[in-house]
């Protein structure tokens, strides 16, 4: 904690000290500053472990168990954090005013290296890096106290650090609780070294029948093999501890069964006490963020949040929050991780966790509504649980963009959001001089599967395989150390063999499927799910470079991210950056990362009840960004001189906004072109140029066109070269009109179907809208009456089209005779004649008047009932679409003979 001696105010910008920045601290010139280095430790007036010990611990024996019971209960917690004390000893061992442990001096404690047993969503570090732990593997640890000190450590051994080193220190401290009292230094020193030996050379009272216990606990403790030594969890299990005391036994199931009775008043009672405790000073200063971020921190900050959010806008993306909380056992139950989720608790006592990420609350949601073709975009807190304070969680903005689509269109989903990804993080990262070795890491979970298969791998080792491979790569182990892993987890050594050839597969993407296609070809008779799956994956590849990714893609096989919300691609944006300016070490930092989550979606509608569950088949896939993170790693080294710019709306890039009004869809079976991809995204672009929002998509049926509720939309066919252009869409869900042009002119027949910025401004019909058939808008309707009142619903597509196209030639023949009128057509399945004499009706008296002139017009018709009772229907229409004309505006009624294409204007 850095705190300032005198309490003055940050330099202002233009100061020279306001040109050093960091990520999170800035560092100030010692001349203009004093600062103070503390730590700040709870005060524990019992003193220490060493001060009990030379008391006479040894002959409190309930005490001496339970206060060792704690040790183990603090280390456990230590080594889930992936730590290792390195100093492990009873005067760092401390006990409060209350007799409980603390352990305390964490100054040689390290992180351990290497990768977690199982894949899970929340092993990144803090500051974004590939965090890699494991209990078997880890960096050299040579520091300590002697005596504590495991034996491979000691040179000449070179062993890797692990939490069993932690283990090792336990067995002496333990030696120590349980031995009688050591007279003299010299003594001690002798009956340590014993201790120390590979036979473990205890002193002569530890023959007597009461050490039994605690002499197997000793050498099970200070087994000089580090894998035949215990876990902290294998330690509180074992029998070899004394069993809890009947007062606590008797609590615990006491509290249990009040737990178990959510409903009873002493579950109540508990709850009330709960939250009406008395508030502590202590408490409220822990709650204090003791990071300031400067002022410079804060600009950065939001600059980039506004450039990511114009990027997630102009493709296409609305704000649409997620709830920020879900029930404690849903889907991060199965983690494997909770220790760093960040839980609480309700009034009512209903436990929940606050989500680490914005996905899957997102596809709660999507589950929940129904919600399909959709692109959304949040900008939130997400929370996760501090490693050194549980009582506040750690803070920070993630920014997400999602999409759910149509299955026939995930190859290009999958490409969108690769392309999102680098439109969001290219221009921060090209404007810093430390960012150029960004790589795209795929992965694509059915081809990792498919090579287990092909290797005989059973389906229920899949976890364990991918876990052990991980964690060997990561540790860098050769593939001969990983496949003795694998055999020791029960894989057939004939299994490994065939394996051996992929664990080290390792390049760009191109070349990695290259080589697979190339073994598919020598070994067809078994590769085909193979070859199938990296056909899959080059549609994926080949649509991101057609839509312009220029980062370079890699691909490892058997190396799965650590997530649990993706489902089959996965992508990360990973900056290969240096560790220390003086060293050539570099990590890998996670800038972005993204995938396919539909399965999410089908996990939550298993949970809905069966009434609100709708089977329709989605794509989803999503793609986010700590915002913390990228700023820190983008300005790290360098930051800008001059003042950031002012955040420009993003241009030429993705569809535009959220309020499409041309889309570009393939419809048909993809030939091998990707759905015409490169002619559909050019001609997107050129709509973009043009300032028109513009959109692509692919579906497998025409029908499903309904779906692109757009003004325009361009159909592209496997066998046709021409471009389909409809228009002229109305509420009904269809287009009315349609052209068929080469590519080189959809843009420009766009464009000119398209109604002026002029007109738009005036509020006048612009008489190229009338000729082309776009006819639906603010001052001209259409309505086709039809005899049978049932009749409408069942006209087909096609004759819909027809009967509005019909319509459309004839008020082209009326030009601008229309100008400043809300104009109604309405279509009668009348002759010519008979539609005439609705001209006679009296339209502009009363209702008296009116009925008398319908019913000259009845005695005049010839056909019968039904004829005259479709005639006074459509009398009654009219007079009532007459009624609803506005005084500010003049109106017109046309009728128009659909048998006869004829028309009269009535009003």
């Amino acid at each position: 904690v850095f705190e300032n001696g005198d309490g003055d105010e940050e330099p202002e910008s233009d100061s020279p000290s306001s040109k050093k920045h960091h990520a999170v601290n800035r560092v100030l010139d010692f001349e203009q500053k004093k600062s103070y280095l503390f730590i700040q430790m709870e005060f524990c007036d019992n003193k220490t472990l060493r001060q009990a010990i030379d008391g006479g611990l040894n002959a409190e024996l309930v005490r001496l168990w339970r206060l060792f019971r704690e040790i183990v209960y603090g280390l456990d917690y230590i080594h889930s954090l992936n730590l290792i004390h390195q100093d492990l000893k009873p005067g760092n061992i401390f006990i409060d005013s209350n007799d409980h442990v603390k352990i305390g001096d964490f100054g040689l404690t390290t992180v351990v290296k290497g990768t977690a047993n199982k894949v899970n969503i929340f092993q990144n570090s803090k500051d974004g890096s590939l965090s890699t732990s494991t209990a078997d593997r880890g960096a050299p640890c040579n520091v300590g106290t002697f005596f504590y000190m495991a034996p491979e450590v000691l040179p000449p051994n070179k062993a890797n650090g692990t939490t069993k080193l932690d283990i090792y220190s336990l067995g002496i401290i333990f030696f120590e609780m349980v031995c009688p009292q050591i007279n003299s230094g010299h003594e001690r020193v002798v009956i340590l070294n014993n201790v120390r030996r590979r036979e473990i050379k205890l002193p002569s009272e530890f023959e007597q029948t009461q050490y039994d216990q605690k002499k197997n606990l000793l050498k099970w403790l200070l087994n000089h093999n580090p894998q035949s030594r215990p876990t902290t969890a294998q330690l509180l299990k074992s029998d070899l501890l004394p069993p809890l005391s009947t007062d606590e036994k008797m609590f615990k199931e006491k509290l249990n069964t009040i737990l178990d009775k959510s409903n009873s008043d002493q579950y109540q009672e508990i709850l009330r006490s709960f939250f009406t405790q008395r508030e502590i000073a202590m408490k409220e200063v822990s709650f204090m963020h003791l990071y300031k971020p400067t002022k410079l921190e804060r600009n950065l900050l939001n600059f980039a949040k506004e450039h990511i959010r114009n990027v997630f806008v102009s493709h296409g993306a609305i704000w649409l929050p997620a709830p920020s909380f879900v029930p404690k056992d849903s889907f991060y139950s199965s983690a494997k991780d909770d220790k760093k989720l960040f839980n609480v608790v309700s009034e009512n006592g209903n436990p929940m966790t606050s989500c680490p990420e914005l996905r899957y609350p997102f596809a709660r949601l999507a589950a929940m509504h129904n919600l399909c073709n959709i692109r959304r975009y949040c900008i939130d807190r997400i929370h996760l649980l501090c490693k050194f304070n549980t009582d506040f969680p750690c803070e920070r903005y993630e920014c997400a963009f999602d999409i759910i689509g149509e299955p026939s269109e995930l190859s290009e989903l999958c490409a969108r959001i690769m392309i999102v990804g680098q439109d969001a993080i290219k221009p921060l990262a090209d404007s810093s001089c430390s960012l150029k070795n960004i790589t795209i890491a795929v992965t694509y979970l059915p081809l990792s599967k498919a090579i287990l298969n092909i290797c005989r791998v059973s389906k229920g080792d899949y976890c364990d395989a991918f876990a052990i491979i991980k964690t060997g790569l990561r540790a860098g182990l050769d593939t001969e150390e990983i496949c003795n892993q694998l055999v020791c987890k029960g894989i057939s050594e004939k299994s490994c063999n065939v394996l051996k050839q992929f664990i080290q597969m390792n390049g760009s993407v191109e070349e990695i499927l290259s080589q697979l296609k190339d073994r598919n070809v020598k070994h067809r008779s078994k590769d085909a799910e193979i070859e199938s799956k990296v056909s899959e994956l080059y549609h994926i590849v080949n649509a991101a470079a057609t839509l312009g990714v220029e980062y370079k893609m890699t691909l490892r096989p058997l190396l799965l991210p650590e997530n649990l919300l993706y489902s089959s691609f996965m992508c990360q944006f990973v900056l290969q950056a240096p560790l220390l300016a003086k060293k050539k070490e570099r990590k890998e930092v996670v800038l972005a990362s993204g995938g396919v989550f539909d399965d999410l979606i089908t996990l939550h509608r298993a949970c809905l009840p069966q009434s609100q569950v709708v089977n329709k088949v989605v794509s989803a896939v999503g793609i986010s960004i700590t915002l913390e993170n990228l700023v820190a790693k983008v300005f790290r080294d360098s930051e800008p001189d001059s003042p950031l710019p002012v955040v420009p709306l993003v241009k030429n890039i993705g569809c535009g906004g959220s309020d499409i009004t041309v889309f570009v869809v393939y419809v048909g079976e993809d030939t091998g072109d990707m759905g015409k991809l490169l002619q559909r995204i050019e001609l997107v672009r050129e709509l973009r140029a043009n300032n028109i929002a513009a959109d692509f998509g692919y579906i497998e049926k025409e029908e499903e066109t309904h779906k692109y509720k757009s003004p325009y939309i361009v159909l592209l066919y496997p066998n046709l070269d021409r471009f389909i252009i409809k228009y002229g869409w109305n509420d009904r869900g269809f287009w009315s009109s349609e052209k068929r042009v080469p590519q080189a002119e959809a843009a420009e027949t766009l464009l000119s179907l398209m109604p002026s910025e002029q007109d738009s401004k005036t509020g006048c019909i612009n008489t190229s809208l009338l000729s082309t058939g776009s006819f639906v808008d603010d001052f001209i309707t259409c309505e086709i009456i039809s005899r049978k009142v049932s009749k409408q619903k069942s006209l087909l597509p096609e004759e819909q089209n027809r009967r509005e196209r019909d319509v459309t030639s004839l008020l082209s023949r009326w030009g601008g005779s229309f100008k400043g009128h809300h104009v109604i057509v309405v279509c009668l399945e009348l002759e010519k004649n008979s539609m005439f004499k609705l001209a006679s009706l009296d339209l502009d008296s009363n209702a008296r008047n009116f009925n008398d002139s319908l019913a000259v017009i009845k005695e005049s018709l010839s056909g019968g009932k039904e004829q005259t009772e479709y005639v006074e229907r459509c009398a009654r229409i009219i007079s009532k679409k007459i009624e609803n004309f506005r005084p500010e505006r003049p109106g017109c009624l046309i009728a128009y003979s659909i048998p006869s294409d004829a028309y009269k204007r009535i009003y």
